[in-house]
């Protein structure tokens, strides 16, 4: 009896899958769309709200003077426009776009140098409008919780959105997530599992 002969098995080793999307990037991209998603209500209201005639004693302090209407207007439609480059860099960042991480980079910078001269001009200029014009309405009570509450929005905000810039820039510049998204750029790795012939092996 002749023994059968010996048949080859082609065993299929996949392949690797190429580079992931580092998971901190992930996690800033995925913060950028909800925070962007909740600034773009806020923007948008602050817009439509001198439009509508509905303003609150705080915003009618703020667009009392022609410059300060100037800068209620310059400061609301810079906001929109950060909010959506915020929301257009997270999604790019979440489908391994370079363009994404540059403009969530650019993004970042500008809201730093917003964020700065937004406590600088509320601090000198509308915050005493407002003591002026607001304040002397109010029971001394409310006047304290009006007080408390403006100041907290504003330097804890200010603190907040410090911390945020500052941690999309260390993100999106480490030397890991740009190697990730300079790779993925050049095109030297799949972002996908590959797909092997079925044609002598197992699929």
């Amino acid at each position: 009896m002749e023994p059968l002969p010996v048949v080859p098995i082609n065993y299929y080793t996949p392949y690797p899958m190429g580079p992931r999307l580092p998971g901190i990037a992930k996690a800033v991209a995925i913060i950028g769309i909800i925070f962007g998603s909740l600034g773009a209500v806020g923007s948008f209201k602050s817009i439509l709200q001198p439009l509508l005639g509905g303003q609150d004693p705080a915003t009618k302090a703020m667009t009392s003077t022609t410059p300060l209407l100037v800068w209620y207007w310059l400061s609301s439609l810079l906001g929109v426009a950060m909010v959506i480059a915020l929301l257009v860099g997270s999604f790019a960042v979440l489908r391994s776009k370079e363009l994404g991480r540059k403009l969530l980079i650019v993004y970042a910078v500008v809201a730093l140098i917003v964020g700065i001269a937004n406590v600088f001009m509320t601090s000198i200029v509308i915050q005493p409008l407002i003591e002026e014009q607001i304040l002397p309405k109010l029971s001394v009570g409310a006047r304290q919780i009006f007080v408390t509450v403006f100041n907290l929005m504003l330097y804890g905000g200010f603190v907040l959105g410090l911390i945020w810039m500052v941690s999309i820039l260390l993100v999106m510049t480490r030397p890991r997530v740009k190697s990730y998204f300079a790779i993925v750029a050049s095109g030297e790795a799949p972002l996908s599992p590959y797909q092997p012939p079925t044609a002598g092996g197992v699929p």
